[in-house]
């Protein structure tokens, strides 16, 4: 933890004490690896804060555990929301030893993102997951979910809520409300949202200061995506990673999400490679965990068109996706690598 955080969290008064203007700076990477320089302030962090407060209806006992480095948006603003509430922030020392600051520390909210959740649930003793059924709410940020992770904790009667932000917004935009089956449902209080040509176009207090807005205020994200009828979001992919095959448009997360619905698949990336005939030919490195089964496969070819059906796969397991991750995020630039030096394995 930085000074600034250390500062704040060990004595309150020095964030009441703050102008509403002091500013904050994050570096926002993605998944493209190009740091970005995002600048907040105290009034648009406690704007994201007060409205992840009165989303989940949370009062000043329900304490977070702080299990994300601050220097990041998502662990700063458990912090923020602590502040907030007149309430203190038990912090993990260790991101390997998770389960054990979970058992050991009494608090009712918590923040997770993928690769975090993945490993508490991997085999979790029965006094975690009583400690985790008894929280009040678990976020999953910080990118996408395996099908089979969010099949897993609806199976445990896990207290989850997928949610949807980015550092531009100060975390959260959209989010699920506990009981509801996960998904981005509802649009939190403080936030405003519009589409543009599929576009993702959002609005509110809770904007960094330094970002480029339309004329009626609203940042566009660079995300993909459509309104429901019942007013949640379904999210496409990213608009700049959009990739083009054949003339055909593809967004790689449909392909992702599908792969990651198959047993023995726990997470997948598509990225494109040059190729004389394609143009980018889709290729996709899939962390494999089982053996995959043919008939499985079938199934999710079924779901794609012939043209977003990968021209190549790569199999990696657990420790050669590590070397994938930047910040607990696949680098798409590391990905892009990694396909152009190695060799497909034959899957069909």
């Amino acid at each position: 933890m930085n000074s600034f955080w250390k500062n704040t969290t060990d004595d309150p008064s020095n964030w009441r004490n703050l102008p509403e203007n002091y500013e904050i700076i994050f570096y926002s990477s993605g998944s493209t690896g190009a740091p970005k320089q995002i600048v907040h302030t105290k009034a648009t962090l406690e704007a994201s804060a007060r409205g992840t407060l009165e989303f989940y209806q949370l009062k000043k006992w329900d304490r977070w555990g702080l299990t994300l480095p601050p220097e990041h948006v998502s662990g700063a603003m458990v912090l923020v929301r602590s502040l907030l509430q007149g309430s203190d922030a038990p912090i993990a020392k260790n991101d390997r030893e998770l389960d054990k600051f979970i058992i050991a520390e009494n608090f009712a909210c918590l923040s997770l993102v993928s690769t975090q959740l993945y490993r508490l649930l991997l085999k979790p003793s029965p006094v975690l997951i009583k400690k985790l059924q008894k929280m009040k709410v678990i976020l999953l940020g910080g990118g996408s979910f395996s099908p089979e992770l969010l099949a897993k904790c609806k199976e445990l009667n896990l207290p989850c809520s997928l949610t949807y932000g980015m550092t531009e917004t100060a975390s959260q935009i959209f989010a699920t409300k506990i009981g509801d089956p996960l998904g981005y449902r509802h649009i939190l209080p403080g936030r405003k949202i519009k589409m543009v040509n599929e576009e993702i176009y959002v609005g509110g207090d809770c904007l960094a200061t330094n970002l480029s807005l339309d004329s009626e205020n609203f940042f566009a994200t660079g995300d993909c995506g459509a309104i429901t009828a019942d007013q949640g979001l379904i999210i496409f992919g990213r608009k700049d990673q959009m990739l083009i095959s054949g003339g055909e448009n593809i967004y790689p997360d449909k392909i992702e999400n599908i792969f990651k619905s198959i047993p023995g698949i726990a997470d997948a990336i598509v990225v494109g490679k040059d190729d004389p005939e394609w143009g980018q030919a889709i290729c996709i490195i899939l962390k494999v965990t089982d053996h995959l089964d043919s008939a499985e496969l079938k199934k999710a070819k079924i779901k794609l068109r012939p043209y977003e059906w990968p021209k190549n796969f790569y199999q990696l397991n657990s420790d050669q996706w590590q070397k994938l991750l930047n910040n607990f995020k696949v680098s798409l630039t590391k990905a892009k690598e990694y396909v152009v030096k190695n060799s497909p394995t034959n899957i069909r």
